[in-house]
C-alpha cells in the first residue's frame, strides 16, 4: 500500500499466471483513508491464455555479463508472453523485484 498526504492509498496488485510472476499490465486499487474503494485500474490490454509457459531461449543464453540471474516471468506489455525479468541481489541481501523494490516473491 502507498499512502499519500492527500489520505489516498494506491494498491498496487502483484499477480501470477500458471504459477510465474506478471510483469507489467498494472492493476491498482485507489482507497480512501477509511478504505472505500474510490477506483480501480488495470494497464493490461490482452487477457493472457499461453498455451505454453516455457521459455523459448535458454536461461543461459540470458545471463548478463553483470552476473544478473534472470527470473521467468509472463510479460502482459502489449501482447502476453513468457519473458525473462533481471533478477538481482542488493547490498542488503533482498531480492528485488521487477521494478527495482523489494518484494518478497522475488527468489
Amino acid at each position: 500500500m502507498i499512502p499519500t498526504n492527500s489520505g489516498l492509498h494506491y494498491v498496487p496488485y502483484d499477480r501470477t499466471y500458471k504459477g510465474l510472476p506478471v510483469v507489467g499490465g498494472d492493476f491498482v486499487v485507489v482507497t480512501d483513508s477509511t478504505g472505500t474503494v474510490l477506483s480501480t485500474s488495470v494497464a493490461q490490454q490482452q487477457t493472457i491464455n499461453l498455451a505454453d509457459t516455457n521459455a523459448k531461449i535458454p536461461r543461459r543464453l540470458v545471463i548478463t555479463a553483470a552476473g544478473i540471474s534472470p527470473a521467468i516471468s509472463i510479460s502482459a506489455v502489449l501482447r502476453p508472453r513468457v519473458a525473462w525479468t533481471p533478477r538481482a541481489r542488493s547490498r542488503w541481501s533482498r531480492d528485488l523485484g521487477a521494478r527495482g523494490c523489494p518484494s518478497r516473491d522475488a527468489g
